[in-house]
């Protein structure tokens, strides 16, 4: 199945620029190992941290690719310009994952399997029509999981147990949480997040009081 990795780099010392031209040369090397797609990129708020991308067609590819004669030279010459372990995740793309051929700023709908929780595409909010599906071995873990993120704006539960609906439901650290269903709002019920999604609600009366001043007036009748 074809996937994508991403590889995470954190570069020692002053060594962040020597680490940045080092993985752009490397980075390219990808395509003779059937790479569709490659790319690094520096974090904004981090000069030290650096992520790298390739997309392959199977996982061996990009595994031949890592362990070939070119990347472990660049292991070796470079070994001392970043911090280890240096850690892979192979992610499945099911279907979907690029920009269709036609004009305007469009993106097909993507499913990725098997994403690790640590990664980028779980961690963070994903503005587009892109959906990730993690296989959980019970429900403790899938409530750890769900919770695991620093985002909390709307979750959904699909079960045919209402008594398991709610005890999860209350575990969820969501402002709204779904019951066999997902987005469905109506103006009497609030609606909001948690954590980094923001603060306050709209949606019923809950969304007036937070636009309501409320003032304390004492009168001494007595003057």
């Amino acid at each position: 199945m074809a996937g994508f990795v991403h590889v995470p780099w954190y570069a020692t010392g002053l060594r962040h620029d020597a680490l940045a031209a080092a993985l752009a040369d490397i980075s390219p090397v990808a395509l003779r190992y059937g790479a569709r797609s490659h790319a690094v990129y520096r974090f904004n708020d981090d000069r030290y941290k650096f992520m790298q991308f390739a997309e392959f067609e199977r996982k061996d590819q990009w595994e031949s690719y890592w362990y070939g004669p070119e990347f472990t030279d660049f292991r070796i010459v470079c070994s001392s310009w970043y911090q280890v372990p240096v850690l892979y995740g192979w992610t499945e793309l099911v279907i979907g994952g690029t920009r269709p051929d036609r004009p305007g700023a469009y993106f097909e709908p993507t499913i990725i399997a098997n994403p690790e929780q640590s990664s980028e595409i779980v961690q963070d909010e994903v503005f587009g029509p892109v959906v990730t599906v993690q296989r959980f071995s019970d429900e403790e873990q899938a409530i750890r999981w769900a919770n695991d993120v620093k985002f909390g704006l709307s979750s959904s539960v699909f079960t045919g147990s209402i008594g398991k609906a709610m005890r999860v439901a209350r575990q969820l650290q969501f402002g709204t949480v779904w019951i066999n269903e997902h987005f469905t709002l109506s103006s009497e019920t609030p609606h909001g997040g948690v954590k980094e999604s923001g603060w306050g609600k709209d949606g019923s009366k809950y969304a007036l009081e937070d636009y309501t001043v409320i003032k304390h007036i004492t009168i001494n009748t007595g003057i």
